[in-house]
C-alpha cells in the first residue's frame, strides 16, 4: 500500500494499463442514438433537392435577425413573396449562412416538404 493508499484501483495495481472499453459501447450506444434520431427528423431542403423536389423562386422582402446563431451562422426570420403560384407573402425561420445571408430584394430558392406543405430555404438564386 502507497501513500496515501493509491496502489490498488478497481483490483489493479496502479501502475498497470488498463483497456479503454467503455469509449467502444459509448461510440456504438452513440451511433445507434444518432440513426433512429435521424429517421425522425424533418427533411432538409438539399435532401429534398437530391430527391428531384422542384425549386420554386422567390424574392425576399425583409430579412430580420433573431440573434440566434447555430454553428456560427445566424437564425433570420425572411418574409418572401413567391413569383409563381399564389403572390402571397410567406414568413420563414431559417439558418442562413454567414457568407451568404440574403437581402432585400434577392432571389432565393424555396423547395416544398412533401410531408407538411411548408417551404424550406435552399439557398440563394443564381
Amino acid at each position: 500500500m502507497g501513500l496515501f493508499g493509491r496502489e490498488r484501483k478497481f483490483g489493479r495495481h496502479a501502475g498497470e494499463r488498463q483497456p479503454n472499453t467503455g469509449a467502444a459501447r459509448v461510440s456504438v450506444a452513440g451511433a445507434q442514438a444518432a440513426l433512429s434520431a435521424s429517421a425522425s427528423l424533418p427533411a432538409t431542403a438539399q435532401h429534398l433537392l437530391a430527391m428531384g423536389a422542384q425549386a420554386t423562386r422567390a424574392r425576399v422582402e425583409s430579412v430580420t435577425a433573431t440573434g440566434h446563431v447555430v454553428d456560427s451562422d445566424p437564425v433570420v426570420d425572411l418574409l418572401v413573396r413567391l413569383e409563381a403560384g399564389p403572390r402571397r407573402p410567406v414568413p420563414l425561420r431559417t439558418v442562413v449562412p454567414r457568407i451568404t445571408v440574403p437581402r432585400q430584394g434577392e432571389a432565393v430558392l424555396l423547395v416544398a416538404d412533401p410531408n407538411t406543405g411548408a417551404y424550406l430555404y435552399a439557398g440563394l438564386s443564381l
